[in-house]
């Protein structure tokens, strides 16, 4: 296994593919590698889960309040979050939410799916339905705690 590195503080590069109990692994996985003197911001990374706690709208939203103040956002997903990232993915492109830029595939060290976004022209109208759908949650709330209390 040959690796080579670069460390100045904007450039940095991987020539050949590393296994996971590499320490170099850990360092690059969550960063795009080789960048060559731009100070280019970091661009931030939503890891979905293949929890069942976490559903559809939690990523989506998610995704859109990352948008709010970011100009991409990448999504990924390992193994069985892979179909997670997808259906994801759909819903928000389906209601014009966001535009996908860029779409990435690895295989080592295991299955991975990366999906680059951006906004889409519907991304403020997603944002007020999105508050919208919370306060109405949470008046629900109230109004089930009000008559769980009145019939004490």
């Amino acid at each position: 296994m040959s690796v080579e590195t670069q460390t100045s503080p904007t450039t940095a590069s991987i020539t050949s593919p590393t296994t996971a109990t590499s320490p170099i692994t850990t360092a690059t996985t969550t960063t795009t590698t080789t960048t060559e003197n731009t100070n280019k911001p970091e661009i931030k990374k939503i890891k979905v889960s293949a929890e069942k706690t976490k559903n559809l709208y939690y990523f989506s939203d998610l995704t859109a309040r990352y948008l709010d103040t970011e100009e991409f956002v990448n999504i990924s997903g390992l193994g069985e979050a892979i179909a997670k990232v997808v259906t994801t993915i759909d819903y928000l492109k389906s209601k014009d939410v966001i535009k996908v830029e860029k779409i990435h595939t690895d295989s080592i060290p295991s299955v991975e799916l990366m999906v680059r976004v951006s906004k889409g022209p519907k991304h403020q109208e997603y944002l007020k339905s999105m508050d919208e759908r919370k306060s109405r949650s949470q008046l629900n709330e109230e109004a089930a705690n009000a008559s769980t209390n009145s019939d004490e």
